[in-house]
């Protein structure tokens, strides 16, 4: 009987290391919790999948933020929506989701402030 336990223990212990060995998931809750995960994820990325991470990362946020109004109007919501759009994903569901994300705006102002936004999250 003793032993089946260890063996179960055993199993359990087992099943959840390899559940926690997934890729690392974004986690939009808070700042602090997505500041963490944001740079969990980014240490397992190099070179142009990093690049390409960071863009749709961008793109997505973007996407899910609001408009330019809406951004400079309450930029905080903004922000948490933008930090929903990602929450749970990996670095793959996000240059997933990007590539199903509408275009964002290249030209005049509201381009000049897109390209600005993609600075500051890059950073």
């Amino acid at each position: 009987m003793v032993q089946r336990r260890l063996f179960v223990g055993f199993v359990v212990a087992s099943l959840l290391a390899v559940v926690g060995c997934g890729e690392p998931r974004l986690d939009g809750s808070s700042d602090a919790a997505y500041e963490a995960s944001l740079e969990k994820v980014r240490t397992r990325l190099a070179g142009d999948e990093l690049e390409s991470f960071n863009r749709a990362l961008t793109r997505v946020a973007l996407s899910a933020a609001g408009s330019p109004l809406e951004m400079l109007g309450d930029p905080e919501a903004a922000l948490a929506r933008g930090r929903a759009a990602v929450d749970g994903m990996t670095a793959d569901e996000v240059i997933a989701a990007a590539k199903a994300a509408p275009a964002l705006p290249v030209d005049g102002p509201v381009g000049a402030a897109v390209r600005a936004a993609e600075r500051v999250m890059q950073d």
